[in-house]
């Protein structure tokens, strides 16, 4: 991805502002740091960058956000909600469901790799309560990959099975798009093979792809990874 320069970054935040002149200061702020996000890491991202991207004052995003990882909260939370929509476009019904949703997960994370770094992110004993902007956004996009993975399955798989399976298509994306590979047809050939082979084939393939990937299954009702 070739990264903007500053005057094209603020070029387009100044017509997103036109676009949008009733979005409040909070919907700017984030607006500002996802397009600070398409010319740097996520760890570069800081309240005092995105105020100033935004044209507020430092004090400003206080007024909405306690700190980093709220604000962080938000812009993942709205990264889940563009995912889903772009899911939910793709999406086809029956078996050839899965591979579209696979192919836009794919693209999503290539189109927008910083943001899609910055949506790995795991939960931590900070986020809880989990913030619920997120957690809705995340199901929504979870959703839709459940759904397909059913009809490829030819029956809804175990609720737990299924995050597993979200949470390895998560790791396998990241390892392989975002780690800077050329060839992102490779993530759909693993999980068109493994996934309708039965969701318990994934885990020793992924093992395989990314080491270290937890093969641990949660409760039904456990929140999806994030991504």
């Amino acid at each position: 991805m070739v990264a903007r320069k500053p005057g094209r970054l603020r070029r387009r935040l100044k017509a997103s502002a036109r676009r949008h002149p009733n979005r409040n200061l909070a919907e700017r702020l984030v607006a500002a740091a996802m397009a600070l996000l398409a010319i740097i890491p996520p760890q570069a991202l800081s309240l005092r960058s995105v105020a100033k991207a935004a044209g507020v004052s430092e004090a400003a995003p206080y007024h909405h956000f306690a700190d980093k990882r709220a604000l962080e909260a938000a812009i993942m939370a709205e990264g889940y909600r563009q995912l889903a929509t772009m899911l939910e476009a793709t999406a086809v019904a029956g078996p050839d469901g899965l591979n579209a949703v696979l192919r836009a997960y794919v693209a999503f994370a290539l189109s927008q790799p910083n943001l899609f770094r910055l949506m790995r992110r795991e939960a931590s004993a900070e986020d809880d309560p989990p913030d619920p902007a997120l957690a809705e956004a995340q199901e929504r996009a979870f959703a839709v990959f459940y759904t397909s993975l059913a009809a490829t399955l030819g029956h809804p798989p175990p609720l737990a099975d299924a995050r597993l399976a979200w949470s390895a298509l998560r790791a396998t994306v990241a390892t392989l798009v975002v780690g800077g590979t050329t060839e992102p047809d490779a993530i759909v050939r693993f999980m068109q093979a493994a996934l309708p082979a039965g969701v318990d084939a994934l885990t020793p393939g992924a093992q395989e792809i990314v080491p270290g990937i937890s093969a641990s299954r949660g409760s039904g009702t456990a929140r999806p990874a994030a991504g």
